[in-house]
């Protein structure tokens, strides 16, 4: 099992509805609490943030919003995502390139 943190910043409710759906859809489980941030928990080993972000970036509601999935987990993590791109620039420095 893999672990994800997806994040968005102001994402319009017909996106976050989409990504809570498209979690539900795959009966993964997930933590919800914030209403801009998931925690999800995907069965796939084979699953990265990239494809996370592929699976958010395919939804009707997603028009190149800002998003960051975070992969966490005994020193497998990896990220992906749209931001501004100076936002980038703490993420790379300390967390390496994105992949």
């Amino acid at each position: 099992m893999k672990r994800f943190v997806i994040a968005t910043d102001s994402a319009p409710a017909s996106l976050k509805n989409e990504i809570t759906g498209a979690i539900r859809a795959r009966d993964w489980s997930f933590w919800h609490w914030f209403d801009e941030l998931w925690i999800v928990v995907v069965p796939d080993p084979t699953a990265s943030a990239k494809t996370i972000h592929d699976l958010i970036e395919a939804l009707p509601s997603y028009d190149n919003h800002s998003i960051v999935i975070f992969s966490t987990g005994a020193g497998r993590e990896s990220y992906w995502g749209v931001s501004k791109a100076e936002s980038w620039d703490w993420m790379q420095r300390h967390l390496g390139e994105a992949k």
